[in-house]
């Protein structure tokens, strides 16, 4: 998958953020991994993305999980 540098703000879902890359997922089962995991949207709209391009499963595993007292 390749992300787009220009789109709609990044804390939105948004699957066609992403575009399919060279490699078929086409009934395989994904591990995505996630650098750090802020709003989740980024990592979903991945996700999303890789189940409309054929995934039958995609899992998310966040690294870290930033918490912002602000944001809750």
């Amino acid at each position: 998958m390749h992300a787009s540098t220009t789109g709609p703000h990044r804390k939105t879902y948004n699957s066609s953020a992403f575009s399919a890359g060279t490699t078929s997922v086409v009934g395989e089962r994904v591990l995505l991994m996630e650098d750090t995991w802020v709003t989740g949207a980024t990592a979903i709209s991945a996700a999303g993305a890789l189940l409309r391009e054929g995934a039958s499963g995609v899992m998310v595993m966040p690294i870290a999980r930033a918490v912002s007292p602000s944001f809750w």
